[in-house]
């Protein structure tokens, strides 16, 4: 039950400091524009041409990601012991794995959902283009566990500090 509030907590705060759609817009901006202006090759090169659309698609995912999950996964725990809030939430009856769990949860579903949404709208208009959804899906799955990777590892330093 715990966690699950937490959880909660944690996608409301992300949505309140509007991190999670400033990353969404500018995740789907930028991937957008990859598509826009790197799909007239596709029309050129034939199957081959938006390989490299989705190339640079997975390289803006390995710059923006890390970016996008570290700075909230360390904030969610450095902030509340910052704030002084740490010790009144360890002074409830639970448990630190469960406040561990449900700010990882948290903060790893508004990334990964701010990630579906940016993606994902860029899938669907590379979709509309022409784009096999099979790469799509496949890009969309590994950007997923790259963001899991970042948020676990940030979550990680933030309960260290």
């Amino acid at each position: 039950m715990i966690p699950g509030v937490l959880v909660r907590r944690e996608l409301h705060d992300a949505v309140r400091r509007y991190w999670f759609l400033v990353n969404a817009a500018l995740f789907a901006a930028a991937g957008l524009l990859l598509m826009i202006f790197g799909l007239p090759d596709a029309a050129l090169l034939g199957a081959r041409g938006y390989a490299r659309s989705l190339a640079g698609l997975m390289q803006l995912a390995m710059v923006f990601v890390p970016i996008m999950a570290l700075i909230p996964a360390v904030v969610a725990i450095a902030g509340e012991r910052e704030a002084g809030t740490l010790d009144y939430l360890l002074a409830q009856p639970v448990t630190r794995g469960q406040v561990y769990f449900g700010k990882w949860a948290g903060v790893a579903s508004a990334a990964v959902l701010s990630v579906v949404v940016g993606l994902g709208s860029v899938g669907v208009v590379a979709a509309a283009r022409g784009v096999p959804s099979a790469p799509i899906a496949a890009l969309l799955g590994c950007t997923i566990l790259l963001v899991l990777a970042f948020v676990s590892a940030g979550i990680w330093l933030s309960s260290r500090t």
